[in-house]
This record gives C-alpha cells, structure tokens and sequence, in this order.
C-alpha cells in the first residue's frame, strides 16, 4: 500500500479484518490516546492463531493505521496458505 495515497474512505477496515479472521488469523487493533498525545506510536496492531507461527503472536506498535495495514499484509504474505486475496489491499 502506497502511504502517501491511502484513503480511508475508500479503505474498508472492518472487511479487511474480517478477512484476516476467516483466513484464520485473529487481528486486534487499537489506538491509545496517551501514546498518541505524547507523539509516540499511538497505533497497536496484534496477530495471533496457529498460522502466526513462533509464539503465536505478533505485536507492532506504529504511528499510522495504514503502517498497520501494511505490516498485516507483509506478514500474512509470509504465512503458509493462499493470501492471494491480499491484492486487494495493496
């Protein structure tokens, strides 16, 4: 995904999540306002199941959503399975 051309408002986020969890892969994403005041990577982004592979979880703390999505995409593209599906995102 091009960062400087994403637009959230065509970007369907729950959808785009809800395929993450029916490929069998759990997405937590959150935001927190005090890391995000202060500057900091407001943004947390978590993936968790048995495809994760290692511990079974990944966390990335970043400073945009669309660095979330990014990440999410790069790591799924890793995975075993068919994440052809991801095109549609990038």
């Amino acid at each position: 995904m091009n960062l400087e051309e994403f637009d959230p408002t065509k970007f369907d986020l729950g959808e785009f999540m809800a395929d993450v969890g029916r490929a069998g892969v759990r997405m937590m994403l959150k935001i927190d306002h005090e890391r995000l005041a202060e500057g900091g990577q407001g943004w947390t982004v978590l993936l968790s199941g048995p495809l994760v592979g290692g511990s079974g979880t990944v966390r990335w703390d970043l400073r945009r959503l669309e660095q979330c999505i990014d990440v999410v995409v790069d790591r799924l593209k890793t995975m075993p399975g068919d994440w052809e599906w991801l095109e549609l995102y990038e």
